[in-house]
């Protein structure tokens, strides 16, 4: 079994609130998981107004594939989102 999750820290443009961050942060964890069925959270920092620490996990019985689908996380959230990727923590386990 291999579980393995990302780390993310984005740097949110578009965030003017703290309801504006709740919406894209809600967007973003909805869109991935519906399109990966990945775990995600918002991990730390939820009371900054502009950037947002976010953490997918997901489990296989290839890690090859576990990695293959968080990068396909990270491109989606890094094409589909006005955000700028600051920092990727990988945890393999």
């Amino acid at each position: 079994m291999y579980l393995t999750g990302i780390e993310v820290t984005l740097y949110l443009y578009e965030s003017q609130s703290l309801k504006d961050k709740r919406r894209i942060v809600q967007s973003i964890l909805d869109q991935v998981h519906h399109k990966f069925y990945v775990a995600g959270a918002e991990v730390s920092d939820q009371e900054l107004l502009n950037q947002a620490i976010l953490g997918f996990a997901a489990v296989s019985g290839d890690g090859k594939y576990v990695e293959k689908i968080l990068q396909k996380v990270i491109d989606l959230i890094d094409r589909r989102f006005d955000c700028e990727i600051m920092t990727i923590h990988w945890m393999r386990y």
